[in-house]
């Protein structure tokens, strides 16, 4: 028979573990329900049914880190990515072994190259888009723009519409154009798309064959521009007989 005096020992010792607030493992203080000092290795599923926080005791999201950094680190390639907040720039920065990549400022602007975006995306370096871009407001650029496998952008002063461009050459036979006189009515036809008829110039000789008269006073006369075409005639306004085979530059600009 068990005495009285063992039997009331082991029931104090029991009613102190039943009781006890706080569990500690590598220390003799714990301050929390199991407070750990060291190493937690688990082999197995971690489940976490309220909230995770890293650096506070009250965190408000299910994982939540107090003023530091989440970092992804893939031992194939020895590469760290790592998310954290400037407070300093007062930004949201992911960064690839310690070099900014991207950066989301407070307020909304993300910076792609820079950790100091000053638009809703501001990149500093090349960009490169495959698919269909739509613009509904001011968009700035820097640099170079290409579009449409190395062809330009026209930018339009007068109105919101897209300013379209075309440039082709025309070559005309003039045979003994007498002084002062119009060449018969010719056509020069465009294939740019436009929607509207487009304003035609002119521009330089690129090449002539003729054989008579000043080739510098034969002008080309364009009239009743269409969407896809004008008609043209030649104007000799010199005082001789005007014989070239001559060959203009001419450029449309329209939407």
């Amino acid at each position: 028979m068990k005495s009285p005096i063992l039997l009331f020992i082991f029931s104090l010792t029991v009613s102190h573990a039943v009781f006890a607030q706080n569990v500690g493992i590598g220390t003799a203080t714990p301050a929390y329900k199991l407070d750990v000092n060291g190493v937690v290795n688990t082999n197995s599923n971690l489940y976490v049914g309220g909230y995770a926080g890293i650096g506070t005791t009250t965190p408000i999201y299910k994982m939540q880190v107090q003023d530091g950094s989440f970092a992804i680190y893939n031992s194939t390639d020895a590469k760290y990515w790592v998310m954290n907040y400037n407070s300093g720039g007062n930004y949201l920065n992911i960064n690839e072994d310690g070099s900014p990549r991207l950066a989301i400022a407070n307020g909304g602007n993300v910076g792609i190259g820079t950790t100091a975006p000053s638009a809703k995306l501001d990149v500093v370096g090349t960009t490169e888009l495959n698919g269909a871009v739509t613009v509904t407001g001011s968009q700035k650029v820097s640099g170079t723009l290409t579009v449409n496998n190395n062809k330009g952008v026209l930018y339009n002063l007068s109105g919101s519409t897209n300013i379209k461009y075309y440039t082709r050459s025309a070559a005309f036979t003039i045979n003994n154009l007498a002084p002062h006189a119009l060449s018969p009515e010719a056509s020069i036809g465009f294939i740019g798309g436009f929607s509207n008829a487009p304003q035609v110039f002119v521009g330089n000789i690129v090449s002539n064959g003729g054989t008579a008269g000043p080739l510098y006073q034969l002008q080309l006369i364009i009239y009743d521009v269409t969407p896809s075409g004008c008609k043209c005639r030649l104007l000799n306004t010199s005082n001789s007989t005007i014989s070239q085979n001559i060959t203009w530059n001419i450029m449309c600009m329209g939407n």
